[in-house]
């Protein structure tokens, strides 16, 4: 059986759906989910609350795309593969996700963004597992920062989606060549010609117009 909780929730991502934006009152979401504005409030406190939710049920999809990549045997693949499906997922969904994510993006939250930052910060410590296998890591750069630089990275690539400065596949390919880049901080001789390759087939054909440069209302795209 639902949970008044997760009613409220659905109520929330038909709301947007619908719409296409986050403006809708508490008591527009208690009447989309069909239950007293005195629940809503005493399960969600706030609008913002109802937002993070939905926020984490998108880190709850992803986690299942680490558990995928970290079945490659190559480390560098599961770190370029994490961050190609976590796009994915946004780019499959993109107008439910372009209008949520500024919440993220843009909001200040003391309570709820960073329990939301803690979860996204362990999914970029999961893609680094095969790295830490290998023994890659070193007192001078730790798995946590190197996660803590991929998460950075990523949420400045996706802010650049978010806002449709670029497009959905160099959303994808971006990503996972940036991720890439980072990973060269840690990785020895041996296998620096195999992350470049890696990152010049990600990069090949999906980067049309630079950034730097491009005047306002011509999209890279």
């Amino acid at each position: 059986m639902t949970s008044r909780r997760e009613l409220i929730v659905d109520a929330a991502e038909s709301l947007i759906r619908k719409h296409g934006h986050c403006d809708f009152t508490m008591a527009d979401l208690a009447k989309a989910a069909h239950v007293s504005r005195a629940t809503t409030f005493n399960l969600f406190q706030s609008k913002m609350v109802v937002l993070y939710a939905l926020l984490n049920r998108s880190l709850d999809r992803v986690s299942d795309e680490v558990k995928r990549a970290s079945e490659d045997p190559d480390p560098y693949l599961q770190v370029m593969r994490s961050a190609q499906e976590v796009a994915r997922l946004f780019v499959d969904d993109s107008a439910f996700y372009r209008t949520l994510y500024p919440v993220l993006l843009g909001v200040s939250d003391p309570v709820n963004r960073p329990a939301f930052m803690k979860r996204a910060m362990t999914y970029w410590m999961r893609s680094l597992q095969g790295l830490s296998d290998r023994k890659l890591f070193t007192d001078a750069i730790s798995r946590e920062e190197l996660a803590l630089g991929l998460m950075s990275m990523y949420l400045g690539v996706l802010g650049l989606w978010v806002h449709g400065e670029i497009d959905d596949q160099e959303f994808i390919s971006r990503g996972a060549f940036c991720a890439l880049s980072l990973t060269l901080a840690v990785a020895p001789a041996k296998d620096r010609t195999h992350v470049t390759t890696l990152m010049t087939k990600c990069r090949k054909g999906h980067w049309k117009t630079p950034l730097i440069g491009a005047s306002k209302g011509n999209s890279p795209r």
